[in-house]
């Protein structure tokens, strides 16, 4: 304490000096007044004017000595003050918003203990805050898909009336004996109007979040099967498709079908972008919260824009195809569906790298 605060020392000292000095001071002003009337012999009137001479002295002396003292206690009490006046300045800070700043005082252990606490208070404030602005956000999310579930439910109704009617026509045209011209217009027809139904099929299913029936399965089991789905085509393109399982996986509470829908979407996209003469490998471990599903690829790999928009809606890299751009929005509804996560990444050896996130319970 000595070495930290000097100054404060010294004014504690002056402080205790100043009485000191003032007692000092009257004792000398009457020792003198005593030995000017015992040696000098001065009249009645002269003493009368010495004493008041040494009164007004010792009068003017105190005066200066409790303006000094007031001034050492003005900078002493500011000095004691300055770290709380940086608290004050500090929580005016994060009544404004600014939750990131921190203070840090040279100050008795109280004020140290008190500014720590308030550190620690701002880092939960600020905690507590982005919570609540993610429990918002997905708030508002879930009610928005919520409105947009219930839209796309009349649309597609309206949508399918209108395409059952044009099935009924088509079907009433069948047996008529058509011209050629007649004929290519029907296949046409009929053509368009199977693929606007795989279309909204496939919308519906990225639109509305899926009832999930959670049973817990076998994982092997269901990465079996999609894989399974592709052999002829994989050997076809020399595409070599592994899995690998680092450790033994667990009973995970999931809907086997929708499960496969995703596996199935990512091997798709895999194919895609190897082409031919490739390797795609699926990997699984398992950590203490979640299991890990990652789809590696050998193909060129994304950009950094791709990788951003992969999982937006109706965004492809694809020239043509039907219902192009749909596969990964609707792998993403249904892992989040499972309370997970799904992201890509670029990988070291320049291909992409699928990862799926799913809680154990």
């Amino acid at each position: 304490m000595l070495k930290k605060y000097p100054s404060t020392l010294s004014c504690k000292f002056v402080l205790f000096m100043l009485p000191l000095l003032a007692a000092a001071v009257v004792i000398t002003g009457v020792v003198l007044t005593f030995h000017h009337y015992r040696f000098y012999n001065p009249t009645p009137s002269q003493l009368e004017t010495l004493l008041l001479h040494t009164l007004f002295l010792l009068l003017l002396l105190i005066i200066l000595l409790c303006w000094a003292a007031g001034v050492l206690c003005w900078f002493w009490i500011s000095r004691q003050l300055q770290p709380v006046h940086r608290l004050q300045q500090h929580i005016r800070h994060l009544g404004d918003g600014r939750l990131d700043r921190t203070v840090a005082v040279d100050a008795p252990y109280e004020i140290k203990t008190l500014a720590n606490a308030i550190n620690e208070m701002a880092a939960a404030l600020k905690l507590y805050i982005h919570g609540e602005i993610e429990t918002a956000r997905k708030t508002a999310r879930r009610e928005t898909e919520t409105a947009q579930g219930t839209a796309t439910r009349k649309i597609i109704h309206e949508m399918g009336n209108f395409l059952n009617n044009i099935d009924l026509v088509v079907y009433g045209l069948k047996p008529e004996q058509l011209s050629p011209r007649g004929q290519k217009i029907l296949k046409i027809l009929i053509d368009e109007s199977g693929r606007i139904k795989t279309f909204f099929r496939r919308f519906l299913g990225f639109a509305i979040t899926p009832e999930l029936r959670l049973q817990p399965g076998c994982f092997e089991a269901i990465l079996a099967g999609a894989v399974d789905e592709f052999k002829t085509e994989a050997l076809e393109a020399d595409i070599r498709i592994e899995i690998s399982h680092l450790a033994a996986i667990p009973p995970v509470p999931v809907d086997a079908g929708q499960i496969q829908k995703v596996m199935h979407n990512l091997i798709r996209n895999s194919l895609d972008a190897v082409g031919r003469s490739g390797m795609i490998r699926i990997e699984t471990t398992v950590a203490p919260s979640h299991l890990q599903i990652a789809v590696f690829d050998s193909g060129p790999g994304m950009d950094a824009e791709t990788r951003t928009r992969a999982f937006e809606p109706f965004f492809t890299t694809r020239q043509t195809g039907d219902g192009a751009g749909l596969g990964l929005a609707i792998s993403r509804t249904i892992i989040e569906a499972h309370a997970g996560t799904i992201d890509c990444e670029k990988t070291q050896g320049g291909g992409t790298a699928f990862r799926i996130r799913l809680p154990l319970s």
